[in-house]
């Protein structure tokens, strides 16, 4: 059986590369993670804004459609949501 990749993986995916590439403290590779995480802030910035994690502008990726996707795919559901640093105050 084929497994298909859906738009229902693009929010998982930024969320937990865009975590690790801002949690990493390799000194060796400080260039190359500093460039994919510009990258990826400018690339997904209105997805990055939605989801409270950057303030720069942009309109990537701002559609609800990518939320609603994932929300409704059983593999992810609601689990992607624990990954997300948000305030108690924030979450009410």
């Amino acid at each position: 059986m084929f497994q298909k990749v859906t738009i229902s993986a693009v929010i998982p995916t930024v969320v937990d590369l865009y975590q690790e590439l801002k949690s990493t403290e390799d000194r060796t590779l400080k260039s190359l993670r500093a460039a994919l995480l510009a990258s990826l802030e400018k690339r997904f910035s209105g997805l990055l804004n939605f989801l409270m994690l950057t303030h720069k502008s942009g309109e990537a990726f701002s559609s609800n459609v990518y939320v609603t996707a994932t929300c409704l795919d059983p593999n992810y559901a609601f689990l992607w949501l624990k990954n997300l640093p948000l305030s108690k105050t924030k979450r009410k």
